[in-house]
């Protein structure tokens, strides 16, 4: 540990999963390096990227960097949870290779979790930034106001289940600081894949500890043409979206079995979810020309008991006979629209 005066601070590990962003990863190793709080360990974890971001690491001379290089490409999921999974420190922090942090983000969120051994989770809100590295208020806004951050008081939540599950408010793969060993990384499913961030948030609220809200911009959140968030996708994109979504839902509502820790609301709200993943995978198949596939996703949600008119209609549509491809298109594209 290091000493500043008489405050000890306790190790943190910045994890950094990377894959062939040289530029995007300068920025944000510049961000790790430059943290006001300075005991940390940043464990780039490079996903076998064509050119390896050795280079990179090196540019920055720093004893506190730790590279390693998968020959053997990793899922997104699997590289994301060898930086966790390989974390020394006390607490743990999520750094994307094309995100960047304030320089205090560390300095404000740890002593939070230092002073709360009851506190699982620090975080904070965030900027929208483009492939420039440029601010958009608009953006902003409109992000933090979706996931209820905007009108967020600061302070402790207990339970926060309704933050983590409703509103997705605490984002771990972008603005948090996690204690580490309250949490089983070994366990986090692999086939939930990139939705590891919305299970993680399940399974810190599932703890009964605290969360605590802090109301001020301290990262920066890249949207860009190379990122999933920023690129149009395709339909087979859509398709292993959803199917994700389904996923991590559907082991959401499996835990909550045993765990019963969903209050009767929260949980037909993850239901919902989960039913209308089943249903978004299942219009993707459809537009894919997959019509058989596709109606089993509808069945499934169908089964639930949820009468979701979005389900029936595109449910409806799939028995339409294969002369009528054209009409059955067109009736899919406006029941998509008239949803959205």
């Amino acid at each position: 540990m290091h000493r500043i005066g008489t405050q000890v601070e306790p190790l943190v590990s910045v994890t950094v999963p990377t894959y062939n962003r040289p530029d995007y990863l300068r920025q944000a190793l510049e961000s790790a390096v430059k943290q006001t709080y300075r005991n940390i360990e940043i464990i780039v974890s490079d996903n076998a990227s064509p050119q390896s971001a050795l280079s990179v690491v090196q540019e920055f001379d720093d004893p506190r960097i730790r590279f390693v290089r998968h020959e053997t490409p990793l899922t997104m999921f699997g590289n994301h949870m060898y930086g966790f999974r390989n974390a020394k420190g006390k607490y743990v922090a999520s750094l994307h290779d094309d995100d960047i942090w304030e320089k205090d983000f560390l300095e404000k969120l740890v002593p939070l979790l230092e002073a709360d051994s009851e506190l699982i989770v620090a975080f904070c809100s965030q900027w929208i930034i483009d492939e420039n590295s440029q601010v958009s208020e608009a953006r902003t806004q409109h992000y933090n106001t979706a996931i209820g951050r905007t009108n967020l008081r600061s302070g402790l939540y207990q339970p926060f289940m309704e933050l983590a599950l409703r509103k997705l408010a605490i984002q771990p793969a972008s603005s948090a600081v996690i204690r580490r060993e309250a949490i089983d990384w070994h366990a986090v499913p692999e086939h939930i894949g990139p939705m590891w961030d919305v299970y993680l948030s399940y399974k810190m609220a599932s703890t009964g500890m605290e969360a605590y809200f802090l109301n001020e911009k301290l990262t920066f959140y890249r949207i860009h043409g190379q990122s999933d968030t920023g690129k149009v996708p395709t339909l087979k994109d859509k398709m292993n979206a959803a199917v994700f979504q389904m996923a991590c839902y559907g082991q959401i509502l499996k835990e909550d079995e045993e765990n019963k820790v969903l209050s009767e609301e929260l949980r037909e709200h993850v239901m919902h979810r989960w039913q209308h993943a089943c249903t978004s995978a299942g219009i993707a198949l459809m537009k894919l020309k997959r019509v058989r596939e596709a109606r089993q996703y509808f069945l499934q949600a169908m089964g639930k008991g949820w009468l979701d008119s979005r389900t029936w209609a595109a449910y409806s549509i799939s028995l339409m006979p294969p002369p009528s491809q054209p009409l059955r298109k067109w009736l899919l594209d406006m029941t998509v629209k008239a949803r959205a």
